[in-house]
């Protein structure tokens, strides 16, 4: 029996998340794995951050809106938050999942199980900026395609337009009279421009 509790104890202890319970009757954390005492300390603040709450009061009202299921090891809560760092003033993300359970003193107490997942955060973040910013390339490579097609749908009619004005004016040089060409052909040389 010594040895199967030993080894539970190492699984836990092994986990890259923090395992806390907390008694309902008492607020006192019952039992913290190394990845809760390393981040939290040996109290039941850590806890009841993770729960959402900072005192006893927390599992009271959850108690009171008849959230204890039937079952005692049934989920009842898994939810992401943020919690602020107050050691070094960063933020980290924690994926927190509570469950209430019977406890070896035959007493009701809440499990919680909160994993880090800060660094996944942070690349949904940055993956969320570089889709943003891919559209925002793309929308510019539209509008220059847009410019580009628009420039050349306008300098094709304007290029035939300067091309009619200069064969004209070509006709025209020998066939007026010295009045009508004075006239005539400066106006059409400057359609051409």
């Amino acid at each position: 029996m010594a040895t199967s509790q030993e080894r539970f104890i190492t699984v836990l202890e092994g986990l890259d998340a923090a395992v806390s319970v907390v008694s309902n009757e008492t607020s006192e954390l019952l039992f913290a794995n190394r990845f809760y005492r390393e981040r939290f300390g040996d109290a039941a603040k850590g806890h009841f951050d993770l729960a959402g709450g900072d005192t006893k009061q927390n599992i009271i009202e959850i108690l009171a809106e008849g959230a204890e299921p039937a079952s005692p090891y049934q989920e009842i809560v898994s939810e992401e938050i943020q919690l602020l760092d107050e050691s070094n003033g960063t933020s980290k993300w924690y994926e927190v999942r509570r469950r209430f359970i019977p406890w070896v003193d035959g007493h009701s107490a809440q499990l919680l199980i909160a994993t880090d997942i800060t660094i996944r955060i942070e690349a949904d973040d940055l993956a969320r900026q570089q889709e943003e910013r891919m559209q925002f390339t793309s929308r510019l490579t539209t509008m220059g395609e847009m410019a580009s097609s628009l420039s050349h749908e306008l300098n094709q009619p304007l290029a035939a337009i300067s091309n009619y004005c200069m064969g004209v004016a070509k006709r025209l040089q020998g066939h007026l009279d010295p009045v009508t060409q004075k006239d005539i052909l400066p106006a059409l040389k400057k359609a051409t421009d």
